[in-house]
């Protein structure tokens, strides 16, 4: 698969790094700002345990501030951000109700109001 321009122009700036990321393994590099998941982390192709503990290494790879964007767009286009603050992960923002991700994260977190969930209970 060939890089969109942009990608390309991205990787010319020396504060962007891009990694291919396996999210079914632990995240061995610094934490990151953001990670994106487009069309493939979906109940499709994985098992909702299969989707749990990729999310769990996501959400140990970001660091405070960062963001996990998940994108689907097989029907429509939907998206869930999450965000890491002081080891506790939000929903930031959904876009069309948001991906069917959001629900599986919502069951492993338990609430500390509406759409918040702590983190550090699942860190080994």
């Amino acid at each position: 698969m060939k890089d969109a321009p942009k990608l390309i122009n991205l990787r010319k700036d020396k504060a962007i790094i891009i990694e291919k990321y396996d999210v079914f393994e632990k995240w061995r590099h610094e934490k990151a700002d953001l990670i994106i998941a487009a069309n493939v982390l979906n109940r499709s192709y994985f098992s909702d345990n299969q989707i749990k503990k990729a999310l769990l290494n996501i959400f140990n790879a970001l660091n405070n501030l960062g963001r996990f964007v998940v994108v689907d767009n097989r029907e429509n286009e939907k998206a869930t951000i999450f965000r890491m603050v002081n080891g506790v992960i939000e929903i930031e923002k959904d876009i069309n109700n948001g991906t069917e991700i959001k629900e599986i994260a919502l069951g492993m977190f338990p609430p500390l109001d509406k759409q918040t969930y702590l983190l550090k209970n699942l860190r080994a």
